[in-house]
């Protein structure tokens, strides 16, 4: 899709809606149990999505104690977002099989709701040494 002669290119949008919000610092929400689990180090890349009644999701990349990424959840409160409802037991999405494009952690990209199923487009990160070698097209 091109953008239109008059539109501001999307850095421009991004900023003015910057100076709009007024953004104020809660605090930590969650802290990682550093307990050799899949969610042991850290979390990243938090993406929000409405699950409905009283539900938002936090979608975000929980590290491993090697800083493996594996995508996992946090749900907390709509009416008050520092409560925290619940914490994914298991990833929701886990590293691919040796030698795929995401053997080595997965991060989110983004999520979205398409008609009734909930889609997620992630990044993936290997080892080269994992595979005899790398070919892109």
């Amino acid at each position: 899709m091109e953008r239109q002669q008059n539109e501001p290119p999307n850095q421009v949008i991004l900023f003015l809606i910057s100076l709009l919000m007024n953004w104020t610092k809660r605090g930590v929400l969650y802290s990682s149990p550093f307990d050799g689990s899949w969610r042991d180090n850290s979390a990243l890349t938090p993406t929000l999505l409405d699950m409905g009644s009283n539900v938002l999701r936090i979608y975000v990349g929980m590290r491993d104690s090697l800083g493996v990424s594996r995508i996992g959840y946090i749900d907390v409160s709509k009416n008050n977002p520092s409560e925290v409802l619940k914490i994914s037991e298991n990833p929701v999405l886990d590293v691919g099989e040796k030698g795929c494009f995401d053997d080595n952690g997965v991060i989110l990209g983004d999520v979205l709701r398409v008609g009734e199923e909930i889609w997620m487009y992630y990044v993936g990160f290997q080892k080269v040494k994992n595979v005899k070698f790398l070919a892109f097209n």
